[in-house]
């Protein structure tokens, strides 16, 4: 399943592909005409920068004919301070990125079959001595999009590839259908957190698993990004579905999968969970299927760790930008599984305060 993706997914998308590829070579040139192929040569030099990766930037051609998106991914590494070389100025380097116009970009898919253990360095072990209130990577997140321009559905996205990277290696384990075979259920809750989710559902098709998305409201009344992804994943008919109302039944459906992916509630809940929410958490609970969940398990309070009602169960966690104390407070340390890390593509310098 291939999905058509707007240009600045594709130039993100492929950027964090190159960035896997070139990860090891330092420093290194990144070539740049005014296109998308200059756009995904940009996004490759953030996620190398943040990766400690010593990068030059080099501009071939006139940026005032460029479109929006190249425009959108230079903004971002001027703002990080990447070093920007003139065309043809710059300095020997034993590695370079190519990202001018008719260049042949690697594809989207196959990059995130790097395993979640070790080799990929955008999704790793949590480590809980880095764990911050989630109001600070809130903050993260916020800086991230206001003050140095960078899409907040760019960070949705690194946020859903990430997690799919965890759940393929769940169900490697889970599964004895392989890694291309089993089923994924995705709870889908009313924001982000939701969003993420939707992400992790395309990306999952991609690769050819089956995936049946469960969603608590019509999805007309998702908003913002996790709207866009909604309708992304509308491309692939009859995946999206509304939960249904009977506990029981839902139950049913979720002993059908090889994993759920637990998509509901993030960081910013901060009141008991009540009404069909709940009995989606009890439902996932109830089912003796594996759980993923994305950022911190539903109904889990991301600072102190105690349950607001009732809480999801996580077999596996995969938080985002950087880990919760509320997944090694109180009832955190049972609920939330073995935790990963996954990275999302912030400048490195508004992550470094919370290191």
């Amino acid at each position: 399943m291939t999905f058509v993706l707007p240009d600045l997914l594709a130039a993100e998308r492929t950027g964090r592909a190159l960035a896997l590829r070139h990860r090891c070579t330092s420093p290194l040139t990144v070539l740049a005409g005014p296109d998308l192929e200059g756009a995904a040569a940009l996004a490759a030099a953030r996620h190398l920068a943040n990766l400690r990766v010593g990068v030059q930037i080099c501009l071939a051609g006139d940026e005032a004919d460029s479109p929006q998106v190249f425009r959108t991914m230079l903004q971002v590494v001027r703002k990080m301070g990447l070093t920007m070389v003139a065309d043809g100025a710059a300095s020997p380097v034993p590695g370079t990125i190519s990202g001018q116009e008719g260049t042949a970009l690697p594809p989207w898919d196959g990059y995130s079959r790097a395993l979640a253990h070790g080799s990929n360095p955008f999704v790793q072990p949590a480590d809980p001595g880095l764990a911050r209130q989630a109001e600070a990577v809130r903050e993260v997140d916020r800086s991230s999009i206001q003050d140095y321009g960078l899409p907040g559905i760019c960070l949705m996205e690194n946020a859903g590839i990430g997690a799919t990277v965890v759940a393929t290696e769940m169900m490697k384990t889970h599964s004895s259908a392989g890694e291309d075979g089993g089923c994924v259920a995705i709870l889908v809750g009313f924001g982000n957190n939701g969003g993420d989710g939707l992400v992790v559902a395309r990306g999952l098709l991609e690769r050819g698993v089956q995936v049946r998305v469960f969603t608590l409201c019509e999805t007309e009344r998702l908003k913002g990004d996790a709207r866009i992804n909604a309708e992304l994943l509308a491309q692939q008919p009859d995946v999206i579905q509304m939960a249904p109302d009977s506990e029981e039944a839902l139950i049913a459906a979720l002993r059908d999968a090889t994993l759920v992916v637990d998509g509901l509630f993030g960081t910013g809940l901060d009141r008991r969970v009540e009404g069909l929410p709940a009995q989606a958490v009890r439902a996932m609970n109830r089912s003796r299927v594996p759980v993923l969940a994305l950022d911190i398990p539903s109904g889990l309070h991301a600072d102190s760790g105690r349950i607001l009602g009732v809480c999801a169960k996580a077999t596996t966690t995969v938080t985002f930008a950087a880990p919760k104390i509320g997944l090694y407070e109180g009832a955190g340390r049972d609920l939330s599984g073995e935790i990963f890390l996954a990275h999302i593509g912030c400048p490195q310098a508004l992550l470094d305060p919370c290191r």
